[in-house]
């Protein structure tokens, strides 16, 4: 019997090492590639880049990468709009998140922007949540009531997206939040 439950150990401490990491690049450990990100890895790719000049390397784990499919309305004359939002965290747990509408090219954002094609305010923006020691230390965004910038789409489909941002972020009263963010870099997320 004791050989029994040494071997259940054996397999369950084996399962367990497995599940948290090793050297899988995508692991839950925190490490992508050798890069740190955050606690949840980095399953469905990275974004990199500059939070003014610290870089950043933020993970994007299963669950933080979306594709929506918002049909074409033709008796409005609307076109379909589908969109993504991506959301990488790093290892101090600053989290980084952008929403674009799904087409090629330059999605512009920020204070008063119209999209061209649905003549209504546009759905492109960008938030950033900073963290010291764990604990929130305010937080900025770039959406049609303030802030600049774009992100661009180098590739995308249902089922993957790559491009490069670059936004002024503006703070969020009461998040502790002060000046303007400047962040900028790549990213190449999977759906």
């Amino acid at each position: 019997m004791t050989g029994l439950w040494s071997g259940l150990a054996i397999a369950a401490l084996a399962t367990l090492v497995s599940a948290c990491g090793g050297s899988n690049p995508q692991s839950p450990t925190g490490a992508c590639g050798g890069v740190a990100v955050g606690p949840l890895g980095c399953a469905k790719g990275m974004m990199t880049g500059t939070i003014g000049v610290q870089p950043f390397n933020g993970g994007v784990p299963t669950g933080a990468s979306t594709y929506t499919p918002v049909a074409a309305q033709l008796a409005l004359n609307l076109p379909a709009q589908d969109f993504i939002v991506i959301q990488g965290t790093s290892s101090d747990l600053t989290s980084l998140t952008l929403t674009v509408r799904a087409k090629l090219g330059k999605g512009d954002l920020g204070l008063g922007v119209i999209d061209a094609e649905t003549r209504n305010v546009t759905v492109n923006g960008a938030s950033l949540a900073t963290r010291a020691n764990g604990v929130a230390t305010g937080a900025w965004n770039a959406n049609v009531t303030g802030g600049s910038g774009s992100i661009t789409l180098t590739s995308v489909s249902t089922t993957a997206a790559s491009g490069s941002y670059s936004i002024t972020l503006v703070p969020q009263a009461g998040t502790g939040a002060v000046g303007d963010r400047a962040v900028s870099g790549t990213f190449n997320v999977t759906f």
